[in-house]
């Protein structure tokens, strides 16, 4: 990222991905979306903020979708590092 707010010379070893691009343009602008977003707002690599806690794990999350329920087991509590994914019918 490059521009005032962002931090210069530095390297974050954090996870991060394109879905942050949103939440952290709006948390620039001063902007509370009114929904929850996917993703989150990159305040470690805005100038006058600490770098943030993160960890990894092996989590499993579900989702109802058209057809069925799509599951993943995914490595990171953020982001997809790896991942198995299958499709139950509820046909």
């Amino acid at each position: 990222m490059r521009g005032p707010s962002f931090k210069q010379g530095v390297s974050l070893d954090g996870p991060s991905g394109n879905v942050d691009l949103a939440p952290t343009v709006l948390y620039l602008l001063g902007i509370t979306p009114d929904e929850p977003m996917d993703g989150r707002a990159l305040t470690e690599a805005l100038t006058g903020n600490d770098a943030v806690e993160w960890s990894t794990g092996v989590h499993r999350t579900e989702r109802s979708v058209l057809g069925g329920r799509y599951s993943q087991q995914i490595g990171n509590t953020l982001y997809v590092d790896e991942g198995q994914a299958s499709l139950v019918s509820y046909l």
